[in-house]
């Protein structure tokens, strides 16, 4: 079985490295352990407590009952040795070790140690200088920051911790939701080249996003990089391109970095996309996880205000995207739904409208029926929050004549209806709402699987990294 099977799920561990003090550095990760819902046995190592938050506590490895399945470790470094040496006198296989103060502050004697020992032992581990992995099909997060959200397809694979842990709250509050996250760290047994052979195979994941400081096996990234792109994309971010970045991620995780020229060719050649943020390769991996590809660049944009209409149609142009004049035809379709002063040419502008029924069902139908698009990105949706603040402001001096609930009600079924058209014809459809998640709608279709961006540039450069991607593998499917 896969090493990186086992580490993401366990059914038994033991814990190094945590207490009954929050000042301990590794309680908090232990305590993550136990509130993210973990049912397997956890075992504590402690030399002088008999308990460490409610479990039995042990003094060593050695003393377990049985083989825990993982060895997690954050504890001293020059600790670290002697223990993974008891781990492999004890039958444990695989461990995470959190531990810092290796190779990445210059000490290699240290990490040829524990690679030594691993070796002779059989152990794989991740690390160090890690932050561990988070696995929410097993319930399984051993980082320092919980996981919320739903389970979901999006596999993340870090060189940094911060953005393997860091991030999860930003994933929940813009319906990112992961299948599973990888803090590499020094890469000394399991490399991000061994997470990508992985997760090629793995059912649950749709995309792969990288961070990347370096890569240490050029040649091997490449060829796995390639076979793992003919299957699923992979967006990687790579910050090692210029000068100062590369002379922080040495220090940071003693990453190879090469110049930004470079890592563009091997992308490109391996069809990965990529992102220049961390914002931007989320994005991506979001539309990834969630919507089929475009079969071609003709994009129908549907707003009800012309200025987000236009910043999309614009980053659209600049992106590759087409923004096709619809047929006379089409436009006829459209019309009865415009009011006088707006437009069925492509972008359709509605104009102000609360009732987004056309937006979100009618006229993406016509799009569809017409073939006149190959996506749709659309602009406008209110929901609730907006209806509740005007009931509020005006209380007691008039009464709305349709209930907060029953507008739920329909707006819930709109977005019931559009997600039933994606699901239906193979359009991918992305959407933009600067009110975020606080108001209902995005919120529902994000969850089920309708990529909601708080910007309209963003939805349409995500669209435009599902249209590249498209171009690269139509342009190496037929050599694979």
């Amino acid at each position: 079985m896969n090493p990186l099977h086992e580490i993401l799920h366990p059914k038994s561990i033991v814990y190094l490295g945590g207490s009954n003090s929050l000042t301990t550095p590794g309680t908090p990760q232990l305590i993550n352990i136990l509130a993210s819902g973990f049912t397997g046995e956890v075992f504590p190592i402690h030399l002088k407590e008999e308990t460490v938050l409610g479990l039995r506590a042990y003094r060593s490895v050695l003393e377990l009952p049985y083989p825990a399945d993982l060895a997690i470790l954050v504890i001293p470094a020059g600790a670290v040795p002697p223990v993974l040496r008891e781990c492999g006198q004890k039958g444990i296989k695989r461990a995470v070790i959190v531990t810092a103060g290796f190779s990445e502050v210059g000490d290699k004697s240290l990490e040829n140690e524990i690679q030594n020992t691993a070796g002779e032992f059989g152990i794989r581990f991740i690390g160090p200088n890690c932050l561990g992995v988070n696995n929410p099909y097993n319930n399984f997060n051993c980082t320092w920051f919980p996981y919320h959200y739903k389970k979901g397809h999006f596999s993340l694979v870090s060189q940094s911790g911060s953005y393997s842990a860091h991030i999860n709250h930003y994933l929940e509050n813009n319906g990112i939701a992961v299948r599973c996250a990888i803090s590499v760290g020094n890469q000394t047994s399991i490399d991000t080249v061994d997470c990508l052979e992985y997760l090629k195979d793995d059912a649950y994941t749709k995309v792969i996003g990288l961070y990347l400081e370096g890569v240490k096996d050029g040649r091997r990234f490449l060829e796995v990089a390639r076979q793992v792109s003919l299957q699923k994309p992979i967006v990687a971010l790579y910050v090692g391109g210029t000068e100062t970045g590369a002379r922080s991620g040495s220090s940071h995780t003693a990453a190879l970095s090469a110049p930004d020229e470079i890592y563009n060719g091997a992308f490109k050649q391996a069809g990965i996309i990529r992102a220049y943020s961390v914002e931007e390769m989320l994005d991506f991996c979001l539309a990834f996880a969630n919507q089929p590809l475009p079969k071609g660049n003709r994009v129908a944009v549907l707003t009800n205000s012309g200025g987000p209409a236009t910043s999309m149609a614009d980053t659209c142009d600049r992106e590759g995207l087409e923004i096709p004049v619809f047929s006379d035809e089409l436009q006829r379709k459209i019309q009865p739904f415009l009011l006088a002063t707006a437009t069925g040419k492509n972008p359709v502008d509605l104009t102000m409208t609360l009732d987004t029924r056309p937006l979100m069902v009618d006229i993406p139908r016509f799009v569809y029926e017409f073939k006149e698009a190959d996506a749709i990105l659309f602009y406008g949706l209110f929901g609730t929050r907006h209806a509740s603040e005007k009931v509020e402001a005006m209380k007691g001096l008039i009464d709305f004549p349709t209930p907060v609930e029953k507008m739920e009600i329909y707006i819930d079924g709109l977005c019931d209806s559009l997600i039933k058209f994606t699901s239906e014809t193979g359009l991918p459809v992305l959407g933009s709402s600067f009110w975020g998640r606080n108001d209902r709608p995005v919120a529902y279709l994000q969850d089920r699987g309708i990529p909601m961006y708080i910007s309209p540039e963003r939805a349409a450069r995500s669209l435009a990294a599902m249209w590249r991607y498209r171009q690269w593998l139509n342009a190496n499917i037929s050599d694979s």
